[in-house]
């Protein structure tokens, strides 16, 4: 396993962000024309559901970059900041 320089990681995640988003505005399009044409809005809450994954994907693979760099203190910051995201995701709705 390849360390990635701080130039590769900042490329990977700003395109990962852009893809993210992208296909979250795309599917909340596409599911508010089937809105206005069927009656559904479905894949309107998967594209906000799409949305809402896109930053803690962001923070799940600036973990497993710094794991590559090797770089300790901040696989252990990023690890507690996706675990507190992927918590207040499960427990907050209830």
């Amino acid at each position: 396993m390849e360390r990635l320089s701080e130039h590769q990681m900042e490329c990977m995640i700003a395109t990962m962000l852009k893809v993210g988003v992208s296909l979250a505005a795309a599917l909340v399009v596409a599911g508010s024309l089937l809105l206005l044409h069927q009656g559904h809005g479905g894949l309107i809450q998967f594209g906000l559901l799409v949305l809402i994954a896109t930053p803690v994907a962001r923070v799940a693979f600036c973990a497993g970059g710094f794991l590559r760099q090797r770089n300790g203190l901040y696989v252990a910051i990023s690890s507690v900041v996706l675990m507190v995201l992927l918590y207040s995701l499960t427990k907050g709705a209830h």
